[in-house]
């Protein structure tokens, strides 16, 4: 069994990974899950590389300091790869545009400054633009040598790929279609998450945009790429949409590697999710999810509370639908945020689902006795 595999090469106790979960994961999640026998998983996507890599080490000790000695190396770091040679300051029409919709979905007027940068830096950036920090960043990488390096909106050169494999580092990277997974396979990535459409979170696409996307279902994209690409010297790890053992189960015996699980951990204490959805779930309402890029320039799959309603609504109604790319967009609104309050909502669209009175290690116990493999 490919699991089998998977989980002595990693150390681990469960054919299960946590998602990165930018933004609401934390070393103390990792943690948890790492010494309850997962694999933990730090996000490093608000970090600019550009500027150094001491945050690595720094995350890293932390999580030293809170599992056991023997698991220090067992653990996931992600990072963003998205491309970025297109980038541009946003135009007068795209900020016109975006204020547009925002004075109408948060019901009071942007008054934001026009001092325009971006945030969460691609690697693949990095490795262009800065190549002696990146040298930095690979080394770092290499010193601490984490058992698991991955990528999310693609991948950085072969090259780099190659050095961290050579060093002991089993490279991941996300897919969200067969043909992502088959270039994924030819550049001989040790593993490949995918991304179902279901999936909470930031969809991780590279080959295509939104509009090209199949938007394929992660049973789906796994049985696809199980049976149509050869997958012997990769770890297949599905994610989104799985929330208890059963699926894991259905998954590994299909020949997944593992999967990988996010949302069912945002209600734990160990995470920095604000409490919204873990009120929801408690009081029974079944808010649905959408999949938009209205908040970060990127699609994502958040719930539809009232203010993304009326921001999909504004947007409809433009006639010119230019907006800011990622990475500058998500800095407006995480700027808009301080004075309106958090209204992007990330999880999986069987969030409702999830026990919200669980903390990681009763999740990953929980898990355990439902797995049937």
């Amino acid at each position: 069994m490919t699991s089998n595999l998977f989980i002595s090469k990693l150390k681990l106790k469960v054919p299960i990974i946590q998602a990165p979960m930018a933004g609401v994961s934390t070393v103390k999640l990792a943690s948890a899950v790492t010494n309850n026998g997962g694999l933990g998983s730090i996000a490093f996507a608000a970090s600019d590389f550009r500027k150094g890599s001491e945050v690595i080490n720094e995350k890293w000790q932390e999580f030293k300091l809170q599992v056991d000695e023997s698991l220090s190396q067992n653990v996931n770091f992600n990072f963003f790869s998205h491309e970025f040679e297109n980038d541009h300051l946003p135009t007068n029409q795209e900020l016109k545009n975006w204020n547009q919709i925002y004075n109408k979905a948060s019901k009071v007027e942007n008054k934001l400054d026009e001092n325009h940068t971006k945030i969460n830096i691609s690697i693949k950036e990095v490795e262009s633009t800065t190549p002696d920090m990146f040298k930095e960043f690979i080394s770092t990488l290499i010193k601490i040598k984490p058992h698991v390096v991955s990528f999310h909106f693609g991948h950085p050169s072969l090259e780099s790929i190659k050095t961290l494999q050579e060093n002991g580092i089993s490279v991941f990277v996300t897919a969200t279609s067969v043909a992502e997974a088959k270039h994924l396979i030819d550049l001989g990535v040790d593993g490949i998450v995918c991304q179902g459409y279901e999936a909470g979170g930031h969809r991780g696409n590279f080959l295509v945009d939104q509009s090209l996307d199949e938007n394929l279902p992660t049973s789906s994209l796994f049985n696809l790429i199980m049976k149509k690409l050869d997958t012997k010297n990769t770890f297949i790890i599905p994610s989104g949409g799985i929330v208890d053992g059963e699926a894991i189960s259905q998954y590994v015996k299909s020949g997944a590697a593992a999967v990988q699980m996010g949302t069912i951990f945002i209600p734990t204490p160990e995470s920095s999710a604000p409490s919204f959805i873990k009120e929801s779930i408690e009081s029974n309402q079944l808010i649905p999810t959408i999949m938009t890029k209205l908040v970060s320039g990127k699609p994502a799959r958040t719930l539809k509370i009232p203010f993304i309603e009326r921001l999909v609504c504004a947007y409809e109604e433009l006639s010119n639908k230019e907006l800011p790319e990622y990475g500058y967009a998500y800095n407006r609104y995480k700027k808009l945020s301080s004075s309106i309050g958090n209204q992007f909502y990330l999880a999986g669209s069987n969030y409702p689902l999830i026990d919200t009175d669980l903390n990681a290690k009763q999740i990953l116990d929980k898990l355990k006795k439902e797995l049937t493999l």
